[in-house]
């Protein structure tokens, strides 16, 4: 089964299905959490069938230092984007969420066919 991201309130804990809530314990960050519970520190991650897609944007657009917080979002939104057109197995929406020192918000979802007009050439 590939990991899900599960969307809880800001500043909660989300633990692996059938797992007893555990602490915490680490410092604030992001966290890929598998089904294990195992958590891994990093600063992008993507997960699921079509990742490797996703990973090779991920790699060429962190190679040099994201100039800004849009230009982040807009990297995170083309890197799912070519992900779910080249795996079947992906969804339709491309969702990003940011993760920040308040806690997580949505910021967009949009369909995989309109960002198709934006990133598909």
């Amino acid at each position: 089964n590939a990991p899900k991201l599960v969307a809880t309130p800001p500043k909660s804990v989300a633990t692996p299905p059938n797992s007893p809530p555990r602490p915490f314990l680490s410092p604030p960050g992001l966290y890929y959490v598998d089904s294990e519970g195992q958590r891994v520190a990093g600063s992008a991650f993507a997960v699921g069938s079509g990742s490797s897609y996703a990973y090779g944007v991920l790699d060429r657009g962190l190679a040099e230092p994201v100039a800004s917080e849009e230009e982040a979002l807009a990297l995170a939104r083309r890197a799912i984007f070519q992900a779910a057109t080249r795996d079947a197995y992906s969804g339709d929406s491309v969702r990003v969420l940011q993760v920040g020192p308040q806690g997580w918000r949505q910021v967009s979802c949009d369909c995989v066919a309109q960002l198709h007009e934006r990133y598909g050439k």
